[in-house]
């Protein structure tokens, strides 16, 4: 047996070793994700499965992709034996759209120094932030269940500069730019 994330490969051997068959069960892939994205701001895209790849509107082969939107979305990825996909449902909005913002969820200050807030529209729920650089490496990742409405995020020794941040409640997902500096 072998375990990576998500993923388990098992082998059936004989008594003299030989390898008489394999199989891969996977947990929690084949995905559909709704997205808030603003206009023309990258944003990073992460198939829930450890694997093979098929970014559907890009053509990339890599677990992870950066995209800009400017109008709403789909976004599939897809393993190469069509067993698996995800799918990305994606919202744009226009910086100014504070109405459509504020449904999802509210982050200042932005740019910040170092820490920021994020007010979250429910609490009581699992969260997720990353913060990615605009290469796409993740840089900063914290998981936790919230309790209360308003957070506050410490995203260590992050070196000044331009982010991608991405807050996932369940399966809502919120994409932002961030600015430290």
């Amino acid at each position: 047996l072998k375990i990576n994330d998500n993923r388990l490969d098992a082998s059936f051997i004989s008594e003299t070793g030989l390898i008489l068959d394999k199989f891969t069960m996977m947990k929690d892939v084949n995905n559909s994700y709704d997205l808030l994205v603003p206009a023309s701001v990258p944003v990073n895209l992460t198939a829930s499965w450890i694997g093979n790849y098929y970014w559907e509107n890009s053509g990339d082969t890599t677990s992870l992709v950066m995209m800009s939107f400017t109008q709403d979305s789909m976004v599939v990825v897809q393993d190469l034996k069509n067993c698996i996909a995800d799918t990305f449902h994606i919202t744009v909005y226009n910086l100014g759209e504070e109405s459509l913002q504020k449904e999802f969820i509210l982050v200042y200050p932005n740019p910040t120094e170092k820490n920021f807030n994020i007010t979250l529209p429910l609490f009581q729920q699992s969260i997720i932030v990353d913060i990615y650089s605009m290469s796409g490496k993740l840089v900063f990742q914290k998981k936790w269940f919230a309790t209360e409405k308003n957070i506050q995020i410490d995203p260590g020794n992050i070196a000044k500069g331009a982010y991608s941040l991405r807050v996932m409640i369940g399966k809502k997902v919120y994409c932002s730019k961030l600015v430290i500096g």
